[in-house]
């Protein structure tokens, strides 16, 4: 069977990639970065140790949507355009118009109580901290680059399962370790 025509690639750790979020996240502190809370490194790309597409995923966080118009019409000053929420409720994706010397990077602003913020947190703080989920993410993205024949939608819906059970599971041992007994 035939490549599709978008196909991608999975890498072994790069420890570059850390250095290539700095950068960028540089770059979007001198545009936004009086207008939000902080801008962060979630995906694979910021686990040290695991396999990823070479695409740096990055997350601005603003308190309050009331800074979302300034945020937009700055970064579209800037060379992005914003494209929506792409069926991802409470996550705004924008898109880089003007190329640049960095490597690829998705860059969504998010509110920080929103629930993508606090999937993607989860998920990205559960994989830093356990080696054993880590390198189970990282043999099944591997196994499904093998199988999916290049299809990205496939790639990420097989994907899906394992993300949620590690998202449950995490918010459940967050909930046991903010859990108090009162006598």
């Amino acid at each position: 069977m035939p490549k599709l025509s978008k196909t991608f690639v999975v890498l072994p750790y790069d420890p570059n990639w850390i250095n290539e979020f700095e950068r960028i996240r540089n770059y979007l502190m001198e545009q936004i970065g009086d207008l939000i809370l902080e801008i962060k490194h979630v995906g694979s790309t910021s686990v040290p140790g695991l396999c990823a597409k070479p695409i740096i995923d990055i997350v601005a966080l603003m308190d309050s949507y009331d800074v979302f118009p300034a945020i937009a019409e700055r970064l579209e000053k800037a060379g992005f355009k914003h494209t929506g929420d792409q069926g991802i409720k409470e996550r705004e994706v924008f898109k880089r118009l003007i190329p640049d010397d960095f490597m690829d990077y998705h860059f969504y602003v998010c509110h920080k109580d929103s629930e993508e913020n606090r999937r993607q947190t989860l998920f990205r703080n559960a994989l830093l901290s356990n080696k054993d989920i880590a390198e189970e993410y990282g043999r099944l993205k591997m196994r499904l680059v093998e199988e999916v024949n290049g299809d990205r939608i496939l790639y990420t819906d097989s994907k899906t399962d394992f993300i949620q059970r590690v998202i449950d599971n995490a918010a459940k041992e967050g909930a046991k370790s903010n859990s108090f007994c009162v006598n």
